[in-house]
C-alpha cells in the first residue's frame, strides 16, 4: 500500500481561504489609491492600511471566540434550552476584569487544555494551530481592550478606523450638530450629560416622545400591575433610579401612562434638581 498524501488539498482548501478572507480587504486598499476623494474619507492611505492591519489581528484573535459561543448557541438550539438575548451596552462602558474573566475565563481554560494536549501529543500540529490558541488564551485582554474607551479616542485622534461620514459628515448632521450647540435658555438642562439612559428617557422631552411612539398598544394594566408600578414610582422618588434593577426600569419605561407621569413628574419639580430624579 503506497503512502497517501493529501499536501496538495490542503493547500488548495487554505489558500482558498486565506483569500476570500483577505481578498476583499485588498481590494478596497486599490479602491482607496483609485479615488482620492475616498481616500481622504477614510483618513489617508497609510492610515486606512494600518486600520486593515490592526482590524486583521483584532479578527484573527476573536475568531476562536466567536467560534466557541456559536458553538455553544447551537448546541443550546439542539438541546431545547433557551439562548436568550438580553438588553445591549450602548453606553461609554469599558468591559471590567471581572466581567470579562465571567464572560471569557472558559475559552482560556479552553485554550490552554488544548494546547498543552497538542504540544504533548501532536507537536507538529501545535504551531499550525497557535493563532487559534493566541486568540483564546488572549481573549480576557483582547476583551477589555477592544471596549476601552481611551484607546477608541486616541484611535480616532491618530486617524484610525475612520469613515467618510466622521471626516466628511453629511450636511443633515451637520446642521443637527449646530442647533444643538445653540444656546437654548428653555431647556438648559437638556445640554448636561445624562446621569443614564433611563434618566434620559424620562427627562428629555425629545426622547421621551420618541419611546413613547415605539411602545406598542397594549390593554390597560389591571389593578395589581397598577398597585406594582405606582410602588416603583415612589420608590424611584424616595431613592433615585439606582435603587431599581434593569428589570424594574424596562417596567416602568414600558407603560405608556407610567412614562408620562414620570416625564410630567420630573418637569414639574423646581430646576435646582432638575438634573436627577429624585
Amino acid at each position: 500500500m503506497w503512502p497517501v498524501s493529501f499536501a496538495v488539498e490542503m493547500t488548495t482548501v487554505l489558500l482558498v481561504t486565506l483569500t476570500m478572507l483577505f481578498l476583499p480587504k485588498l481590494l478596497a486598499l486599490l479602491l482607496l489609491l483609485k479615488d482620492s476623494r475616498l481616500r481622504h474619507g477614510y483618513g489617508g492611505m497609510f492610515a486606512a492600511t494600518l486600520s486593515v492591519v490592526l482590524e486583521t489581528v483584532f479578527s484573527v484573535l476573536t475568531a476562536p471566540v466567536l467560534m466557541l459561543f456559536q458553538t455553544k448557541f447551537v448546541l443550546a438550539i439542539l438541546l431545547r434550552r433557551a439562548v436568550g438575548w438580553p438588553t445591549q451596552q450602548r453606553g461609554d462602558h469599558m468591559t471590567s476584569f471581572k466581567e470579562a474573566a465571567l464572560a471569557h475565563g472558559g475559552h482560556t481554560l479552553t485554550g490552554v487544555v488544548v494546547g498543552v494536549l497538542s504540544y504533548q501529543y501532536v507537536p507538529a500540529f501545535f504551531w499550525w494551530f497557535t493563532p487559534v490558541l493566541l486568540g483564546l488564551l488572549l481573549s480576557i485582554p483582547v476583551s477589555m481592550l477592544s471596549s476601552s474607551i481611551a484607546l477608541g479616542r486616541k484611535s480616532r485622534e491618530l486617524g484610525l478606523f475612520l469613515t467618510p461620514e466622521e471626516t466628511d459628515p453629511p450636511s443633515v448632521l451637520r446642521y443637527l450638530d449646530e442647533n444643538l450647540r445653540e444656546d437654548d435658555p428653555v431647556l438648559p438642562v437638556l445640554w448636561d450629560r445624562p446621569s443614564s439612559r433611563f434618566v434620559q428617557a424620562l427627562t428629555d422631552p425629545y426622547v421621551n416622545a420618541l419611546h413613547l411612539s415605539l411602545l406598542p398598544e397594549s390593554e390597560p394594566p389591571g389593578k395589581r400591575r397598577r398597585h406594582y408600578l405606582e410602588g416603583l414610582i415612589h420608590q424611584l422618588e424616595e431613592e433615585g433610579p439606582d435603587s431599581l434593577s434593569a428589570a424594574q426600569k424596562r417596567e416602568l419605561i414600558a407603560d405608556s401612562d407610567t412614562l408620562l407621569r414620570l416625564h410630567a413628574l420630573f418637569w414639574s419639580r423646581p430646576p435646582a434638581s432638575a438634573g436627577m430624579l429624585p
